[in-house]
């Protein structure tokens, strides 16, 4: 990612700059639909843009990258930064949010990529497996409260896919505790809430069944009395 540096412009010519480039590193791989080979999903899914996020650069800041999927299910992504990416979303041509299709995880000649993937200069990597799942399912949910009132901190929903450590997706709770995870793959999921609660170590997460085309409902009960926790 380009470091910004600034440049006062006045009424004569600017010399002396010097602008220093570095060899871009590239990800290939292809996309993989879970558990379908339906011709008319897999359509949909190629019309879509593969993001990738490299993080721990010279700059310090992270830097985002996109690249479509060819119609073989086939991408790669160029002039990559050094550092640690991540490819962990989808977004449509115009880089809208998707809701019906998610990025589960990545694999590298056959292995899980828990950690990223390590960037350096100029360096292609090669073998790469982006598992994709669709789903329409929702979980729509409520928070209860007792023994304190109901907090006005931001308060988020998230779902963690069982056997999975990245959370898959997330909502936010409303003012009167309410919340909808839309776009969620048929399985079974660990509902957590977090949130800048004196209970937070309360939540202890939830095991949530989801079916695909369907709404589960979830009722949360939170404890805010420090006292019904035993640890000191």
């Amino acid at each position: 990612m380009p470091i910004p540096i600034p440049v006062e412009i006045s009424d004569r010519d600017v010399d002396g700059l010097i602008i220093k480039t570095a060899k871009g590193a590239s990800l290939t791989g292809v996309v993989v639909l879970e558990g379908s080979n339906d011709r008319a999903l897999l359509g949909k899914l190629y019309q879509l843009r593969l993001n990738a996020w490299v993080q721990g650069g010279p700059s310090g800041l992270p830097a985002w990258r996109s690249t479509s999927i060819s119609p073989d299910g086939s991408f790669r992504l160029a002039g990559l930064p050094t550092g640690v990416a991540n490819i962990n979303t989808l977004s449509s041509s115009d880089h809208r949010p998707v809701k019906d299709f998610v990025v589960l995880h990545s694999e590298r000649e056959g292995i899980r990529v828990t950690q990223g993937i390590e960037l350096k200069a100029g360096s292609e990597t090669t073998g790469l497996r982006v598992l994709v799942a669709h789903g329409n399912g929702v979980v729509r949910g409520e928070l209860i409260f007792v023994n304190g009132p109901t907090p006005g901190s931001r308060l988020v929903a998230q779902l963690t896919r069982a056997g999975e450590s990245v959370p898959l997706r997330h909502a936010e709770v409303d003012a009167r505790g309410h919340f909808a995870v839309e776009g969620m793959p048929a399985g079974t999921y660990w509902l957590q809430v977090y949130g800048n609660l004196p209970a937070a170590r309360n939540m202890v997460p939830t095991q949530v069944n989801v079916v695909d085309g369907a709404v589960t409902e979830v009722t949360i009960t939170l404890d805010l009395n420090p006292k019904s926790d035993s640890r000191p």
